[in-house]
């Protein structure tokens, strides 16, 4: 006997496609399948394993599936007899039969695979019954997709429009900043330039003045030694 749990498992699969998977995966197995109590459950037909000869010990087990609201379940019922009472079988308790948990397990694997499979194949009904879209209202979504389409690629060019002038922009700024710091500089030299002539200018009137009255001194020393002479003439 090997330790089992049952399968509960919540899938992405309709009902009704995992009830047909279910059913034929059970079928492939070898299993008969009997109608259960509702439109999304089934059991197989009991089957009778035997264990040993002497004495004469078996188990018997069937499986129940239920698919509803997309979730399968598969719950094994086990029941054998023991050497004291070769006729009566009773309940296996939690273990089951090596066997039984290996044939649960190919039952739920192909169970999913087959879902998995139909559900791709089968065709889409939920819009049956309305009216089909007409060649106007095809060309009208071609349309629509057209203008958007034309609406993302003009935001596009307007964007990258957009980055070619502030690059523009940038660049004449620059070129203003580097012209107006030359312009500064060429000013500074001239008012430089202009400012040592005039000095010059100064120093060369003071130079003369200083000549102008060294002679004038000169001059008058010139006329002081002259009287002086003729007034001792005189004497």
């Amino acid at each position: 006997m090997t330790s089992y749990t049952p399968v509960e498992e919540k899938t992405k699969y309709k009902e009704d496609t995992l009830f047909r998977s279910a059913r034929d995966a059970a079928e492939e197995l070898g299993f008969v399948v009997t109608a259960g109590e509702g439109s999304a459950t089934f059991d197989t037909r009991e089957k009778e394993v035997a264990t040993s000869s002497i004495p004469r010990l078996s188990y018997k087990y069937t499986f129940h599936v239920e698919t509803q609201g997309g979730v399968l379940s598969i719950k094994a019922t086990c029941s054998k007899n023991s050497t004291t009472n070769e006729s009566e079988f009773k309940d296996c308790g939690d273990d089951r039969p090596k066997r039984v948990v290996e044939f649960q397990e190919k039952l739920h694997k192909l169970t999913l695979a087959r879902a998995k499979k139909n559900q791709d194949n089968s065709p889409d009904w939920s819009h049956f019954g309305e009216p089909e879209e007409s060649d106007s209202d095809k060309t009208a979504d071609k349309a629509d997709k057209g203008d958007k389409g034309d609406d993302k690629s003009d935001k596009k060019n307007d964007d990258k429009a957009d980055k070619a002038d502030k690059k523009s922009a940038d660049k004449d700024d620059k070129a203003d900043k580097k012209s107006d710091g030359k312009t500064a500089s060429k000013d500074k030299d001239s008012k430089a330039k202009d400012s040592k002539p005039k000095d010059s200018k100064e120093s060369a009137d003071k130079d003369d003045k200083g000549d102008d009255d060294s002679k004038d001194s000169k001059d008058s020393e010139k006329d002081t030694k002259s009287k002086g002479k003729t007034a001792s003439k005189k004497k």
